[in-house]
This record gives C-alpha cells, structure tokens and sequence, in this order.
C-alpha cells in the first residue's frame, strides 16, 4: 500500500487517484493513516462481503423461533465438541 501525506494527495490528487485504481493508497494525516483510496471497483467487491451482524434484543420473536428450529448440516457435528 502506497502512503501520501495529505498535502501531497491534495497537490496529485490526479496521479492517486489513478494509483488507486491499481493499489490502496493511505492518505496520512499528523503521520498517521486517516483515509484509504481505493478503486471503485474493490469497494464494491468488499462491500459485497459485508455481513451485519445483529444483537439478539434487535430480533424478532418469529426470527428467534425460527432460529431455534432450525437444525444445523450433520457435516458439522463435530462443531458441537468445540462447546463442551
């Protein structure tokens, strides 16, 4: 990952920008790592790996019931043994 202060981003925006299509670049500011640039295209590929997790007390009652009636793959049964 390429790293730029933010006045040097602000002077070659052009040439970060089209040095993100390719890689992430971390814009510094104090010395430190303020924002990442990166393609549009890699955004939407981490995007779609995004998971929202929830709390328990945001779930329904019919989600929890459904939840709880719901039997996991046999092929994971050894998953149970990490439980105990």
């Amino acid at each position: 990952m390429r790293k730029v202060t933010s006045k040097e981003a602000a002077k070659s925006f052009g040439r970060f920008q089209d040095m993100a299509l390719v890689e992430p670049v971390a814009i510094q500011k104090y010395g430190r790592d303020s924002v990442v640039m990166i393609s549009a295209r890699e955004y939407e590929r981490l995007r779609k790996r995004d998971r929202m997790a929830l709390a328990v007390e945001d779930l329904s009652e019919s989600d929890i019931q459904a939840i709880s009636e719901t039997d996991m793959d046999p092929r994971h049964a050894g998953l149970d043994e990490l439980l105990d």
